[in-house]
């Protein structure tokens, strides 16, 4: 890697050219497959099958790279960035394939680009597992972040499809464009180190992502599908550390106190406690003479050296 955390030239192309590879490859399987089952099943049945196989097996360049390079994808950006090579790869070959010409190029190439961007990111969060030393293959390629971004991009397919096949070219826009928001809203959600977050579910995700579009959150606010934990505590079982900044060279970072009933991340915590606040218990102040024959005494004496007398305390407001 280079400095600052990007990926070198050589590095960046190979991956580049892993995810378009197993995008490819993936048509050798999942067109026959097609092939087979619609005929079968018909629509809207077959798309059960057919979205998510097309899904889990253009990611399969993807998952090669989080398991041997996971440096390659490990942020938002190279997960999005990766994703969308392999949809491009995917798209361009079915187009060619299934003859649907400028149609495909203009509607379902784009399509998935969209999808197969949201199922890179879930990679990328894969990739900060095995980053982390993660050595389980099911513990570091079906996390819940990983698995949450596979059923939103799968969803998102499966409204795409219906749509254009109950209304044509104006079910095709809707369901372009909702991808498109889709991605939008999740990527402004999502940090660009994954590695400090982790999705706790699709709908929470999916109710975040429609929050940034709609404009209701400030950048650096999290609508609650995003947990953020503390520098030291871990995400998906992967450790998060502190910030390197001028917090680590002995200046200390100012505090802000969240406000009543909100936790530090801006996700709701509960409500404000209700009622006064509870008195504040009395400072004790240390008597730095002896009651008794007025001789110094010396802070935390219980009795006085002079006379013995017990050393008192008194207690101020």
């Amino acid at each position: 890697m280079a400095p600052g955390g990007r990926i070198q030239g050589s590095t960046a192309g190979g991956a580049i050219g892993i995810a378009a590879l197993g995008a490819l490859l993936s048509v050798l399987i999942i067109y026959p497959f097609n092939a087979a089952v619609i005929p079968a099943l018909g629509n809207p049945g077959a798309l059960l099958l057919t979205v998510p196989a097309e899904r889990i097996l253009t990611a399969a360049g993807l998952a090669w790279l989080a398991w041997t390079t996971p440096a390659s994808i490990s942020s938002k950006s190279a997960g999005l960035r990766l994703g969308a090579v392999a949809g491009l790869a995917f798209g361009l070959v079915e187009t060619v394939i299934g003859g649907s010409g400028a149609l495909g190029l203009l509607f379902s190439t784009p399509l998935h680009m969209i999808v197969a961007a949201l199922v890179g990111i879930g990679v990328a969060f894969a990739a900060g597992r095995r980053l982390a030393g993660g050595t389980a293959v099911s513990a570091i390629l079906l996390g819940r972040d990983t698995v949450s971004l596979l059923v939103i991009a799968i969803g998102c397919h499966l409204a795409y499809d219906l749509a254009a096949s109950t209304t044509g070219l104006l079910g095709v826009l809707v369901g372009l464009a909702l991808a498109g928001a889709v991605l939008f809203g999740i990527y402004r959600e999502l940090p660009e180190d994954l590695r400090a977050a982790s999705v706790t579910d699709p709908v929470s995700l999916l109710t975040a992502a429609f929050a940034r579009v709609g404009g209701g959150l400030s950048a650096g606010t999290r609508a609650g599908g995003v947990a953020l934990p503390l520098p030291g505590h871990t995400a998906g079982g992967v450790p998060v550390t502190a910030p390197q900044g001028p917090a680590s060279s002995g200046a200390r970072a100012p505090a802000t106190a969240p406000a009543p009933g909100w936790a530090p991340s801006g996700v709701p915590a509960g409500p404000a406690p209700a009622g006064p606040a509870p008195a504040a218990p009395p400072v004790r102040r240390q008597v730095r003479f002896c009651s008794g024959c007025g001789a110094g005494v010396t802070a935390g004496d219980a009795f006085c050296a002079r006379c013995g007398a017990p050393i008192e305390s008194e207690a101020v407001r």
